[in-house]
């Protein structure tokens, strides 16, 4: 992935069909013995009605579970009913848990959301968004988070240390396939 394949735009289209923020979940604070924890991440994305993508927003942030789930929420009230909503589930009976709390937590406010487990590597899961980036198809919408947001895209590799928080939730977004 190369940043140079994606424009900067002021606003998103007016007019799209689709609105989605994907989420990547963690629930780690820094310590002594976790300096530098994953972060949870949340991207908004839209599709126009010419298939062109459009990146609207990132949210990155560290905080434990409750936490999350109040920031989840709160960001499904700033982005509003229009926008689907996708909760990651870790594999186990705890991340699928953990999910499913998250989902009727925002089925009780208004919101659709459904789950998403991965069944592919990092790295098959990002190339669909990468190839539609590099044809030309991915705008951005300029904002204080562009550029951690793409030097975390650009260093992506699929190695175990890497971040790749943001990464995530931009490939969670199921429409690419």
């Amino acid at each position: 992935f190369k940043g140079e394949w994606v424009e900067i735009v002021s606003l998103r289209e007016p007019v799209v069909q689709k609105r989605c923020r994907a989420w990547d979940l963690s629930g780690s604070m820094p310590s002594e013995s976790t300096k530098n924890p994953d972060w949870t991440a949340g991207v908004l994305m839209s599709r126009d009605r010419y298939g062109k993508y459009c990146i609207e927003d990132v949210i990155r942030f560290r905080d434990r579970a409750h936490g999350v789930l109040e920031k989840i929420i709160q960001t499904a009230i700033h982005d509003g009913p229009d926008v689907d909503i996708i909760i990651p589930a870790d594999p186990g009976a705890a991340g699928k848990a953990y999910a499913q709390s998250i989902v009727r937590e925002l089925a009780e406010r208004g919101f659709y959301a459904r789950i998403f487990q991965a069944s592919q590597s990092k790295v098959l899961r990002f190339q669909p968004f990468a190839a539609v980036a590099e044809a030309g198809h991915v705008t951005m919408v300029r904002g204080p988070w562009n550029d951690e947001y793409i030097d975390e895209l650009e260093c992506f590799d699929g190695s175990r240390n890497i971040k790749d928080d943001q990464v995530d939730s931009t490939s969670a977004y199921r429409d690419w396939e």
